[in-house]
């Protein structure tokens, strides 16, 4: 970056980009403040606009947030996104740190900006899911029409009554967004917003738990089609996400003959671990939701598991953690017509490190795209 670049940003800064950069690096004010050795007050005037920063201080803001200069500069045609988290589907307010859903909010923010780049070239998948299977907040999570919207999905995307194959595949492929991103924060396991007309779901990147990442798809897919008004950290909205996903993953016709009754066989649901794709904690949670086990069974078995220290780690792993692919599949495609990720990196004013995160670097089957 050049003096002069910095003098000819300086002018058009846009405070919402800051607010961005920030809460994507993780930072509080006063933490940035400390960096570019202002007061707090000054880097609360750049975000709100009341103030602008000279063309050193903005040097100084692309050096302390590792974003280039021309990130900062206001484009009257660009869409601004809200970055209020109480726009997004998170599960626990009481659990995480502010600073981190910020930071995982502004993650989200910046991948569709990419979307919305990527989209101006080719023709991503378009969005497929079905109407009317809205659940209300106050609904029980024992009401059938959670189960039916499982069901509903399933036969509206043509899934055979059986495990799903490829759980982060099958959303991209119906036109939701997928992305991988270290959260770096223990409590944050995925989370989902919309941004216009499609839907986004982050997965963390932290725990490398293939079966539970697959169940986490599975319950925000569970908010996109049953809940419009998103309430981080509402139980009652958290606990119908997670019946959804059961059922989603594991349909009753299907799974009801192979879950333990009474009792369980601990080899065999190491079997089903396997060949449905989904925890033991979720089929013993399913195996009690349909009535196989009854409380006290179900209570046991998770003591069991608690004894034996797999309520953390549990056994059988599945090998390989989903991966979205949608934007590696789209960028193949420009990259046939001279578009690469020196352009998109370009376009998008976004750091390389930063966009290689978004982007991922999944080489498994894709959804098609079209130029």
């Amino acid at each position: 970056m050049s003096a002069d670049d910095a003098r000819a940003v300086a002018p058009i800064f846009d405070p919402a980009r800051l607010r961005l950069a920030r809460e994507a690096s993780g930072l509080r004010k006063g933490e940035l403040a400390e960096r570019l050795s202002v007061s707090p007050a000054a880097i609360s005037q750049f975000e709100s606009g009341t103030a602008k920063p000279s063309a050193a201080t903005l040097s100084k803001l692309t050096l302390a947030l590792k974003f280039p200069v021309g990130f900062f500069a206001y484009e009257g045609e660009r869409e601004d996104v809200s970055l209020d988290v109480s726009d997004t589907f998170f599960r626990s307010l009481r659990s995480t740190r502010q600073i981190d859903r910020q930071r995982a909010v502004a993650h989200a923010a910046l991948t569709w900006e990419v979307v919305q780049h990527l989209e101006r070239r080719v023709h991503l998948p378009e969005l497929n899911l079905p109407d009317g299977l809205h659940v209300p907040a106050e609904a029980d999570v024992e009401d059938e029409r959670i189960e039916g919207a499982a069901e509903a999905v399933r036969r509206h995307w043509g899934l055979a009554n059986g495990p799903v194959d490829h759980v982060v595949r099958r959303l991209e492929l119906n036109g939701i967004v997928v992305t991988r991103f270290r959260l770096d924060a223990q409590k944050v396991d995925a989370f989902s917003r919309w941004f216009g007309m499609r839907p986004l779901i982050v997965l963390g990147d932290d725990k490398g738990d293939a079966a539970r990442s697959r169940f986490d798809a599975a319950h925000e897919l569970g908010h996109l089609v049953m809940h419009p008004d998103p309430e981080p950290g509402n139980r009652s909205l958290e606990n119908q996400a997670q019946r959804f996903a059961a059922a989603f993953m594991m349909p009753r016709e299907a799974i009801s003959g192979e879950l333990p009754r009474g009792r369980v066989d601990w080899m065999r649901i190491m079997e089903l671990k396997r060949s449905w794709g989904v925890s033991i904690a979720a089929l013993l949670y399913r195996a009690k939701a349909l009535g196989l086990l009854s409380q006290a069974a179900y209570e046991n078995a998770m003591k069991t598991m608690a004894r034996r220290g797999w309520r953390r780690d549990e056994p059988a792993p599945l090998r390989e953690i989903e991966r979205p692919s949608l934007f590696n599949q789209a960028l193949a495609l420009l990259e046939q017509k001279g578009f690469g990720l020196t352009e998109l990196e370009r376009d998008t004013r976004l750091p390389k490190a930063r966009l290689l995160k978004i982007l991922g670097s999944e080489t498994d089957e894709r959804p098609p795209v079209f130029a």
